[in-house]
């Protein structure tokens, strides 16, 4: 297309995956063992945002189904932690 001596060529771009089945995979394993969505995100170089995993979980049943087991064993680990808190002998 032509406009005023301009070429304006149209482009499909392809929209790049910004979180992959690897990097999904390490974030549930590691929101299993206790770690926070932020704390992951915002420390590993190689890991996008806590907003993008969350769009990502929001997108896709299936993430969200793997998203939500992930951080029901999360909340049994923080629990057990807050019972050996609250049962250990004060110092």
């Amino acid at each position: 297309m032509r406009l005023s001596g301009l070429i304006f060529l149209k482009v499909e771009m392809t929209k790049k995956p910004r979180l992959n089945k690897s990097q999904f995979e390490e974030i549930l394993q590691r929101l299993a063992d206790g770690e926070s969505l932020t704390k992951i995100c915002n420390h590993t170089e190689h890991l996008p945002s806590y907003r993008t995993v969350l769009r990502y979980v929001q997108d896709s049943d299936d993430a969200y189904y793997e998203y939500r087991k992930a951080r029901a064993l999360q909340a049994e680990l923080l629990r057990d932690q807050i019972v050996d808190l609250v049962t250990a002998p004060l110092p």
